[in-house]
């Protein structure tokens, strides 16, 4: 863990989502695909949890950032990430008989003594999870 403060962010990107790959995974869950664009942006990754298709936004801080992982999403994010988890649901191959939709964080806080993730299952707006 001594040597993640070092990798660059793009690479503390991937490695984040790859540990909440994993832990998604841990939970049963299905990774359907990862960084997922649509017009308004892109999600994470997205997952099956039974019949619920999941749009789940990953975020990672090192030790020290102004600014921690929860309060990284704001509303303007938000917005983003609801707007595409919409344009995306309509898509032929995220459509099953009797599905339903969630959207979920899974929040990394990189520290150098190791990590603490968090996941926040069905957020309805910026402030359910601060």
């Amino acid at each position: 863990m001594d040597n993640l403060p070092a990798l660059t962010a793009v690479a503390r990107g991937r490695c984040a989502e790859q540990m909440a790959a994993q832990w998604l995974r841990l939970c049963r869950m299905q990774i359907l695909d990862r960084n997922r664009r649509a017009a308004d942006g892109e999600v994470d990754l997205v997952a099956r949890d039974g019949q619920t298709l999941v749009f789940v936004e990953v975020r990672a801080r090192r030790e020290g950032a102004l600014v921690g992982p929860a309060a990284s999403i704001d509303a303007a994010k938000w917005r983003r990430l609801l707007n595409c988890a919409r344009a995306l649901s309509r898509e032929p191959a995220l459509r099953w008989p009797g599905r339903t939709m969630r959207l979920d964080a899974v929040l990394i806080d990189l520290a150098s003594s190791g990590l603490r993730l968090r996941h926040l299952r069905n957020l309805r707006g910026p402030a359910t999870y601060r």
